[in-house]
């Protein structure tokens, strides 16, 4: 189904370089400019203006559902969530 997909889309939008090149390589025969890299994240810049509103409410809850595959890591995540709670914001 991937591969369909791949070979019939105008543009195929991959979250990180290594995504990127890696369907580069496996859909050889795809034009290169119709795989994009668009990662993932956010300017803080956008963000400096939010004030933080000191409410405290019920406990934060993150639900991941899906899988874990290849060399995919949470550690990252799991590593920002603690700079976040350590910092009090």
């Amino acid at each position: 189904m991937e591969s369909r997909v791949v070979q019939d889309a105008d543009r195929v939008v991959l979250n990180t370089d290594a995504l990127h090149d890696e369907f580069r390589s496996r859909y050889a025969s795809v034009p290169a400019h119709r795989f994009v890299c668009i990662p993932n994240g956010y300017d803080p810049v956008e963000f400096g203006g939010v004030p933080n509103s000191g409410r405290r409410g019920p406990p934060f809850r993150l639900t991941h559902t899906g899988t874990l595959y290849r060399r995919r890591n949470p550690l990252s995540l799991l590593q920002a969530i603690r700079r976040v709670l350590d910092s009090g914001a």
